[in-house]
């Protein structure tokens, strides 16, 4: 039993059950023993998961190309702040930087680059990965993101985030809650209730679930996009987030699941084993996050991982690649480039939103 499962065990017994969201606090990034904050290799093919830009450079170039595109048809000649919200190994910043190098007209209005990672572990990396350029850490993005024009890039950062989960059973809805069996031994989800001004929100918004249909509430992701928003929105700036994830309008009536999973070693997990020893996400639900920015004033471009690598020019910049590799290297530049665009792998399951703010 973990550090963490013990924790968690006390408060159930001490004040009954705890909210997903708080779970997933726990588990994930309260203290040291929690999963982002831990030293444990988390990252890459020897870890939990890998993320698009440690598969091929090449994402990390198309990104750039975004940025270029965002600055220069936005706020060309003004001055910017360069973020990433969980940078990893770094490696996305890297080939960023990389490609749109130093001698570039853009890197000659870049103010600042700053990059928001609590894993004290993941930042010694990033420091050595990125020590030819002038950086700044920081934890607290809302307050540590200036009031000026920012371009800010979050992949598979809001999957990360505490959800909220709600069940519909006939005419009553009910928070899943963490539970602890009367034996006191195993850990498991259960149903209970909630006040009426929350029962009447969700009868109203949500109506149109069926029945042991559930919903995930982004607070927590919310939030934290509506304080980017909203100096996005006053300042000026683009965010492009990306992650797995989905709109309602994909949604139909078998699909209102819970899609809580844990991750080890590049496969599923139980959620209550290990705790804090495992990778914990939800799937993005990309509507309120487009919600969310709109009523900040803000325009959103809603895409495929697919969609937006084909329209920002992956497929030529794969074939250059390839005319300059070696013979035993243009497979794996075709299958990375696969892997990050085809429909059935990480295409069409990965989302992107774009956010603009206020422009020239």
């Amino acid at each position: 039993m973990t550090d963490i499962t013990s924790k968690i065990k006390n408060e159930i017994l001490k004040s009954g059950p705890i909210p997903i969201n708080i779970f997933i606090k726990e588990a994930l990034n309260s203290n040291k023993n929690s999963y982002y904050q831990s030293k444990k290799q988390i990252l890459g093919y020897d870890g939990d998961f890998i993320t698009s830009p440690e598969i091929s450079q090449l994402f990390g170039e198309i990104i750039a190309v975004w940025l270029n595109l965002s600055w220069m048809n936005n706020f060309r000649n003004k001055r910017f702040n360069l973020c990433e919200l969980g940078p990893g190994k770094g490696t996305l910043m890297s080939d960023l930087l990389r490609s749109i190098n130093k001698n570039s007209e853009i890197f000659k209005y870049l103010d600042k680059i700053q990059l928001f990672e609590i894993n004290e572990h993941l930042i010694n990396i990033q420091q050595s990965k990125l020590a030819e350029y002038n950086i700044s850490w920081h934890k607290d993005i809302t307050n540590d993101v200036d009031d000026k024009i920012n371009i800010i890039i979050a992949n598979e950062f809001f999957d990360s985030l505490p959800v909220i989960q709600y069940i519909r059973r006939k005419k009553r809805w009910y928070e899943l809650m963490v539970n602890l069996k009367r034996d006191s031994s195993d850990l498991y989800i259960s149903d209970e209730p909630i006040d009426e001004k929350t029962q009447e929100m969700l009868q109203e918004e949500f109506s149109h679930v069926p029945i042991d249909g559930i919903i995930e509430i982004l607070d927590e992701a919310k939030a934290i996009l509506k304080d980017i928003c909203q100096k996005l929105s006053k300042f000026g700036g683009s965010l492009i987030i990306i992650d797995y994830g989905y709109i309602e309008a994909d949604r139909n009536s078998k699909s209102y699941i819970s899609t809580l999973q844990a991750i080890k070693n590049h496969r599923y997990y139980d959620i209550f084993k290990d705790i804090g020893s495992t990778d914990i996400t939800t799937q993005v639900n990309f509507s309120q996050l487009r919600q969310t920015a709109e009523l900040c004033g803000c325009k959103t471009t809603y895409m495929t991982q697919r969609d937006f690598l084909l329209n920002y020019g992956i497929e030529i910049r794969k074939e250059i690649l390839i005319k300059n590799a070696l013979l035993s290297q243009k497979h794996t530049i075709q299958s990375q480039f696969q892997r990050l665009t085809d429909k059935d792998q990480m295409g069409d399951l990965f989302k992107v939103l774009i956010i603009e703010g206020k422009i020239k």
